[in-house]
Parts: C-alpha cells; structure tokens; sequence
C-alpha cells in the first residue's frame, strides 16, 4: 500500500456522517510555485498524536518541503512535484 492509499484509507476511516461535513483533506496550490496540504485532525484519533516539524533543505526553487501540526491540523507546504512526500510526513 503506497502513501496516497494510506491517507485515502485514514480519510474514509473518519468519515462519520459529521466529521467529514466540519473537516478533510485539502490540497492547494501556492504562487511560488508549490502545494500546499492540510488535514485536519481534530476529532480524530490523530487530534493529539505528536508529529515532528520536518523541514528540507531547499535545492531548488521548485525542490523544497515543510510539514509542521499547528491548530490540530497538519500543515504540508512544498514544491510542486512534492506532494507525495508531504503524504509521506502524514502517513
């Protein structure tokens, strides 16, 4: 199982005809350019797990990473060609 399916899992696995309707997953674009992913973790069993900020040296424009949780929510920010990695911090 790769990391994508792992948070799809997580996903369905909080979806309980409320959390779902309050919360999520999102994934945007920044204009530097990058993505930028957010879940929530609140009202989860994840709500007050610790997580490690997790910052990568920047070799490129376009070849940077930074995860944090901050609010109860994972914050990912990155490059573009990324994403999967900010996945991986998550999972």
């Amino acid at each position: 199982m790769n990391d994508l399916e792992k948070l799809q899992g997580w996903y369905l696995s909080q979806c309980n005809n409320d959390w779902e309707h309050q919360y999520g997953v999102k994934i945007d674009i920044l204009n530097n350019p990058g993505l930028k992913l957010e879940i929530d973790l609140k009202g989860t069993s994840l709500e007050n797990a610790s997580f490690d900020e997790y910052k990568s040296d920047n070799e490129s424009e376009s070849h940077w990473l930074f995860c944090k949780v901050e609010d109860k929510k994972f914050i990912g920010a990155s490059g573009p060609l990324l994403l999967d990695n900010m996945i991986a911090n998550f999972c």
